[in-house]
């Protein structure tokens, strides 16, 4: 079982230097400094939570290319073997609480709230709504 873990910038640089780590940013924030940056497997997305922010371009936001390739880095991750995957955002919890949420009904990923940054964050529906379009598509292949 593969954990998932949201955490937020800050404690990115707590967490085990090769652990896989999937990092969110926007165009809005400052970079994260990203601790074994070339000795770890990571995936970095850029998209904005567009429910707290409607008005943006939705090309800035959760796009269906950019759900697949969050999968796919997740699912290859728990197929080397990887016992936790840490996903960072901002705070760690918006848009990286509703990567694990929406990740956790795969099989073989848990969402590992007692190590989480925010136990209980919040679902960007627009981005959720994104994720769960490829969750379906996953499920059905199964």
């Amino acid at each position: 079982m593969t954990r998932l873990v949201n955490i937020s910038k800050g404690r990115l640089q707590q967490v085990d230097p090769k652990a896989p780590v999937i990092s969110i940013t926007d165009r809005y924030s400052n970079g994260v400094a990203i601790p074994g940056k070339d000795q770890r497997p990571l995936l970095q997305v850029m998209f904005f939570p567009r429910d707290h922010a409607p008005e943006l371009d939705p090309e800035g936001c959760m796009t269906p290319e950019r759900a697949a390739e969050i999968f796919k880095f997740a699912e290859e991750q728990r197929d080397a073997g990887a016992e936790v995957i840490y996903v960072q955002c901002g705070e760690g919890r918006i848009r990286s609480y509703t990567i694990c949420a929406t990740l956790a009904q795969l099989e073989g990923f848990e969402h590992d709230h007692a190590n989480s940054c925010i136990k209980s964050g919040t679902l960007d529906r627009y981005t959720y709504n994104i994720l769960g379009d490829e969750l379906d598509k996953r499920l059905r292949d199964e």
